[in-house]
């Protein structure tokens, strides 16, 4: 792997995280899943394990952790190596890499936002 294929892989996974989790290209998606998941329309074993699947993929696609762990997974498939366990490794790496950098979005948002004089007055 080169420099240039890990500085893709770190950009594209932070990419898709931020994508999947905070992009107004995927709110459509998200509140479907949201609404669904919080539906009482299912009823039966079915319609519960439904339920369930479906707040657990809303719980996924709303955590930046969770879902940079399934874009490093996807990302590691397709930029890195198809040997799973580089893959598995990818997630984590991208689990941590999209959580990183989500503080550090909301770092530089807040000291856009609010400025609190360094001398206290």
């Amino acid at each position: 792997m080169t420099i240039g294929d890990f500085l893709l892989f770190v950009t594209a996974t932070i990419g898709l995280t931020h994508i999947m989790v905070d992009s107004v290209v995927v709110q459509p998606l998200r509140n479907i899943i949201k609404f669904l998941s919080e539906s009482e329309q299912w009823h039966g074993k079915r319609g519960e394990f439904f339920k369930w699947v479906l707040q657990k993929i809303n719980k996924m696609i709303s955590c930046y952790q969770c879902a940079g762990f399934w874009c490093g997974l996807v990302a590691g498939g397709v930029l890195v190596s198809l040997n799973p366990l580089v893959i598995l490794f990818c997630g984590f790496a991208s689990s941590y890499l999209a959580l990183q950098a989500a503080h550090f979005l909301n770092y530089l948002e807040a000291n856009s936002v609010i400025t609190i004089p360094k001398n206290g007055n």
